[in-house]
């Protein structure tokens, strides 16, 4: 679609490979701005560890809970925790009653298990590497999927781009940052959606 759009469809002057790159980079940079790509993986969680690392491509948690029993555990500040107890990296428990982020890339268990446990994450996510093939459908909603062909349509036309060429270039971000503020609505109330199907109360009280 982007070839045909550029009005170059034998690869004349860019190569399919480099639009694929250039769809690629919308693609990341979407996810990083809107936090809309959501999925959910399991954390190994050694008895007594109170900060377990987020995996690589993790943006931020949304919600948590405890895989054993389904219990949510409750998101706060990691100050909330220093504020109920101020030993708390050296406390102890059965199962966490709370969390908290814990830079860009841990979170910190309150109180840790006292035996191997672990902990189902839902998480914003950004897909490091793109996506896979020609074939990959993005996980955004369809109507977002032609402001990737406009992200790389005004990256291609940059390259060595004359004056009018720079200006369709700035025209096709305009129609890709128009959906992306669309795209970050979509984000929000997913995430909004996520929670509420995990901790119930949207104003829940911590346990702790």
């Amino acid at each position: 679609m982007t070839m045909e759009a550029l009005r170059d469809v034998v690869g004349t002057r860019w190569t399919s490979d480099e639009i694929d790159l250039y769809i690629d980079d919308g693609y990341v940079e979407a996810a990083c701005l809107t936090g809309c790509i959501v999925a959910t993986v399991t954390l190994s969680c050694p008895s007594g560890k109170i900060l377990i690392s987020l995996p690589e491509d993790s943006l931020f948690p949304i919600a948590l809970s405890d895989v054993a029993s389904g219990t949510p555990v409750d998101p706060v500040n990691w100050r909330f925790i220093d504020r109920k107890d101020p030993y708390f990296m050296t406390c102890e428990g059965s199962t966490p009653a709370i969390v908290a982020p814990w830079g860009l890339k841990h979170i910190l268990l309150n109180p840790p298990f006292s035996g191997d446990g672990t902990i189902s994450l839902i998480h914003a996510v950004v897909p490091i590497a793109g996506l896979t093939s020609d074939s990959s459908v993005p996980d955004t909603p369809d109507w977002f999927h032609p402001a990737l062909v406009n992200y790389a349509h005004g990256r291609a036309l940059v390259r060595d781009a004359d004056g009018p060429r720079l200006g369709r270039a700035l025209r096709q971000f305009g129609y890709y940052t128009e959906l992306l503020g669309d795209l970050d609505e979509f984000g929000n109330s997913r995430h909004e959606g996520v929670r509420q199907s995990v901790y119930g109360e949207r104003f829940r009280v911590p346990r702790g």
